[in-house]
């Protein structure tokens, strides 16, 4: 269920995470939001965005810069940690 491109076809996708997520008894996450976290997860842990873009080849700055927002609580503790 691929591509001509070599990409897996996005019904492909989801039927697959459904299963991960069915043997791994997680509900309410999507490919998206396992997408996200993994971003977010780069970010926090290099803080690179140049990391974040290649790992999730992203093309342009706009979809990636989306993993250097800080939260309030994340501020508050790099402020904190003086």
């Amino acid at each position: 269920m691929a591509h001509s491109t070599g990409r897996f076809a996005v019904l492909a996708i989801n039927e697959i995470w459904k299963g991960v997520c069915r043997s791994a008894q997680v509900e309410g996450k999507t490919p998206h939001s396992a997408r996200h976290a993994m971003g977010q997860h780069i970010m926090a842990k290099t803080g690179s965005i140049a990391a974040v873009q290649r790992q999730l080849g992203q093309r342009h700055a706009a979809y990636f810069m989306q993993y250097a927002r800080v939260s309030d609580q994340q501020l508050a503790k790099v402020l904190d940690d003086r």
